[in-house]
């Protein structure tokens, strides 16, 4: 809000969209903004299923008793938007055409599976704050089993961790 209809030729979103509790309207508000036949970019992660270089952490979290609930698919989560129809479904809701969503392969690489813990750990947000605060033999029970987890991962030069991503592309 506050920025002038029709100001902007493209508007693009990497990996914030999913974390906007009303996706929709956010979409309508950047559709808003475009000017007629503007592109609209985002990309948001796939579901849990098809992500464990982010999801190892989490279960193993969970395993431990360190954190409880599922993986964060609701309004505003790190996979609320990871089915295709979901980004579908958002994009016409927001008015916008020509939609398209495309699944796009990532891997995230690391020397080790410590490698792994320290990157992951410090970077997942609500998970990062659990680590931090836990005791030195609830990280190490977390760390044992993240490195279980990623083990079937390992390769000759370390780790290659599969996932997916979602990129919608549309018009305003």
């Amino acid at each position: 809000t506050g920025l002038e209809p029709h100001s902007f030729d493209a508007a693009v979103c990497c990996m914030g969209l999913m974390f906007v509790p009303e996706p929709a309207a956010a979409l309508e508000e950047w559709r808003r903004v475009l000017v007629p036949g503007g592109k609209i970019a985002a990309a948001t992660w796939a579901s849990p299923q098809h992500n464990p270089w982010l999801t190892c952490l989490g279960m193993a979290a969970m395993s431990s008793g360190l954190v409880s609930g599922g993986p964060p698919t609701g309004p505003g989560g790190l996979f609320s938007l990871g089915e295709p129809a979901q980004l579908e479904q958002a994009a016409h809701a927001a008015g916008l055409g020509d939609i398209a969503v495309q699944e796009v392969p990532v891997v995230f690489n690391a020397p080790t599976a410590e490698y792994y813990y320290d990157h992951v750990s410090t970077m997942a947000g609500p998970l990062a704050v659990a680590v931090a605060q836990a005791t030195e033999d609830q990280r190490a029970t977390v760390k044992a089993t993240v490195f279980d987890l990623v083990a079937r991962f390992r390769t000759e030069t370390g780790l290659s961790i599969p996932g997916f991503a979602l990129v919608l592309t549309a018009s305003g």
